[in-house]
């Protein structure tokens, strides 16, 4: 009886520490919580609440003398483990201090935010001399010149 009572007081006190924990919170709405967060750590909060829900379900399944391998439970807290583990993969690469860069799509954005002319496309191309004699041989409309 001693152990049961002993397991209980401590459930007790890390329950205690658990609304301590999650009482700032509780005191505001949703949405004014979000507010103050950017994506990774609304991402987070959400993941931590996620798998405090599912581990308290746990816990209710075994007080209850339930074997949580009879429920999704366990799969579940599995699954947010795992978003968890890419939300901090994440969080890492975005702090990286060396990112990689991809040459070639820096150079094909380039290339097209520029509107330029690829060495090909410049061989192809009449010599600029050779453009300015077409366009001083034309005429220009009559009419408003801008």
């Amino acid at each position: 009886m001693e152990d049961v009572s002993g397991s209980v007081s401590t459930f007790e006190a890390a329950l205690n520490e658990v609304e301590r924990h999650l009482q700032p919170l509780l005191e505001k709405s949703p949405s004014e919580v979000n507010a103050q967060l950017d994506s990774f750590e609304r991402s987070k909060l959400e993941l931590t609440m996620a798998y405090t829900i599912n581990s308290l379900f746990w816990m209710y399944l075994t007080t209850q003398g339930l074997s949580a391998k009879d429920y999704a439970v366990k799969d579940e807290l599995e699954r947010i483990r795992t978003y968890m583990k890419k939300i901090k993969d994440a969080e890492e690469n975005q702090s990286d201090p060396n990112p990689r860069l991809n040459k070639e799509a820096a150079a094909r954005f380039l290339k097209n935010a520029l509107n330029q002319q690829s060495p090909a496309d410049e061989a192809e191309a009449p010599p600029p001399a050779a453009a300015e004699a077409e366009t001083k041989g034309k005429k220009r409309p009559k009419g408003k010149h801008s």
